[in-house]
């Protein structure tokens, strides 16, 4: 799902998933704003003002995630396009 479209449920449920794959339990209780949001606001924020939610090392993790997810949405936009043009070809 693309993280532009979460919930609030949905990014809390992103924060616990995060937290336990790259072992940042021990940090999790540090952003509970950012799990107050949604997930297009959080991207609204920005890097550097999600940075300043989160410790150092644990917001570079979760932003390079949420990136990495928003680009894989964007990858699998664009096939559907292409596919959808090809089709009509």
């Amino acid at each position: 799902m693309n993280p532009r479209l979460w919930s609030e449920s949905h990014v809390k449920h992103w924060l616990h998933w995060a937290a336990n794959e790259f072992s940042l339990s021990q940090h999790s209780s540090t952003v509970h704003d950012i799990s107050q949001m949604k997930g297009k606001d959080i991207i609204a924020l920005g890097r550097e003002a999600f940075l300043s939610h989160t410790p150092a090392y644990m917001g570079d993790i979760l932003w390079e995630h949420l990136e990495i997810l928003q680009k894989d949405q964007l990858s699998k936009a664009l096939f559907y396009i292409v596919v959808a043009f090809k089709a009509k070809v």
